[in-house]
């Protein structure tokens, strides 16, 4: 009558995710699992539910075949004809068949387990007729239990045989992962600038940086050129996280991407998790990650030898407007990342929410060239001498920016009668909160004589 098949992570076809067709016709977005365990001679074998419900669809009317119980959808089942009318499909122990029109209507098709006689249909009660078998006659229910034999593994479509396995939720799909019972691997991070093991931030500040991160399943062992016996890639999340000094928040980068100035972040999200939304939402269609294309590319599964993923987030402007994310800016306090010490930290995420972390990387942004923006000097109660200095976006440039208007140097003080100073009041203001640097005052005298003040 036909057998179940015990699908295992070595057979694994396709994971969840973005993946690299090679030229194979599918969606570059796989948003199932493929599993397939000997290839054309899986044809018929027995599909056991994951999870029991009620059968919503049988699309028994085309040549890409398959069923939906409750959450799930399990298709490619049977052949890519169409039985014609009072005419069936026979693939191992099932049947596939129109159920009996009522009103002159045929709505509904049903899939029929020999082996126990069961008849599964989105409506319960239809019959269905099956001369030679299960007594020539069956009832059809509309629900099924976890552990049953339900459709036969085929290749309707026109693809090769194997089960394409769904997930989903309020009408988004997600990767079965979440509920199918699988090894819970552990994973490595790693995160690189390119053409360096750390991380180094190129300058001017115009310059757009791609920073990389690499998720490796620890202990991977493959089999053929895009399985594995003991792994899969399960993940949900990467997100490249940045933390300002003196802060204990972390937030994703801000960028933007394209001639139209898109607006990208740090965060590559692919909805495996049905709490996770989609981001960036077009990854059908986003050209794979490289160090110059924010994205992902998926070498697990497509790749031998290969047991790893690679996320890059590669439009990171550090001169990115703080308040317009389509600008770069001249002037430190008009950044969204000012000049001051940062921490890098890379997180990824499985399917079943577990986080996976490192340390993270200590880096310094050095954009600007530092100055004040206002002198101020007071001796005995008065003021002897104040300049205002006002930022000046002007046109960006890509070395000399910062420019400020009273770009000078030396403050000559007016009409000090030194024998007679009391007290003397210098205030220096930093435009922005950096740490990097701090004021240097040295007074001079008509003497040439010099004192140096350190603030």
């Amino acid at each position: 009558m036909g057998s179940s098949i015990h699908l295992q992570l070595k057979d694994v076809l396709s994971d969840y995710g973005v993946r690299n067709l090679h030229g194979q016709p599918g969606s570059k977005f796989h948003q199932a699992i493929d599993y397939s365990v000997y290839g054309i001679e899986d044809e018929g074998y027995a599909i056991v539910a994951v999870k029991g419900g009620t059968v919503s669809d049988i699309n028994g009317n085309r040549a890409y075949k398959g069923i939906t119980v409750g959450n799930y959808r399990y298709t490619h089942i049977f052949k890519s004809s169409v039985p014609k009318d009072g005419e069936f499909e026979k693939s191992g122990k099932f049947i596939l068949k129109q159920v009996e029109k009522v009103n002159g209507k045929d709505t509904y098709w049903s899939i029929i387990d020999l082996e126990h006689c069961r008849a599964f249909c989105e409506e319960s009660g239809r019959t269905v007729e099956i001369n030679g078998f299960c007594g020539n006659s069956i009832s059809t229910v509309n629900w099924v239990e976890e552990g049953w034999d339900i459709a036969p593994i085929g290749g309707s479509g026109g693809f090769p045989t194997h089960l394409h396995l769904e997930r989903s939720s309020s009408g988004k799909k997600h990767d079965p992962n979440q509920n199918v019972q699988h090894i819970s691997q552990d994973f490595g991070i790693e995160l690189t600038t390119k053409d360096n093991a750390n991380i180094t931030i190129k300058y001017p500040g115009t310059y757009r940086n791609a920073i990389r991160l690499r998720a490796t399943m620890k202990g991977g062992i493959p089999v053929g050129s895009d399985r594995f016996s003991n792994v899969t890639m399960n993940l949900d999340k990467a997100d490249i996280l940045l933390q300002r000094d003196g802060s204990n928040d972390y937030e994703h980068i801000v960028g933007y991407e394209g001639s139209d100035k898109t607006k990208i972040e740090s965060k590559l999200w692919l909805g495996a998790n049905y709490n996770t939304s989609i981001t960036p939402s077009d990854w059908d269609d986003r050209p794979y990650g490289s160090w110059t294309q924010t994205g992902t590319y998926p070498y697990a599964h497509s790749s031998p030898d290969k047991i790893y993923d690679d996320y890059f987030f590669s439009d990171f402007y550090t001169r990115i407007d703080k308040t317009d994310f389509k600008k770069l800016t001249d002037l430190p306090t008009n950044a969204r990342y000012n000049d001051r010490k940062y921490i890098l930290k890379p997180t990824i995420t499985n399917v079943r929410d577990v986080l996976y972390t490192v340390a993270g990387f200590n880096i310094t942004f050095d954009n600007f060239k530092p100055y004040l923006s206002r002198i101020t000097v007071n001796a005995n109660g008065g003021t002897l001498y104040e300049v205002e200095r006002s930022g000046n976006e002007g046109e960006v440039a890509t070395l000399d920016d910062g420019r400020v208007s009273n770009n000078i140097w030396d403050y000559p003080l007016r009409n000090p009668t030194w024998p007679s100073l009391q007290q003397l009041n210098i205030i220096a203001v930093r435009p922005n909160p950096c740490n990097l640097w701090k004021p240097h005052i040295e007074l001079k005298d008509q003497h040439n004589h010099f004192q140096t003040i350190e603030t």
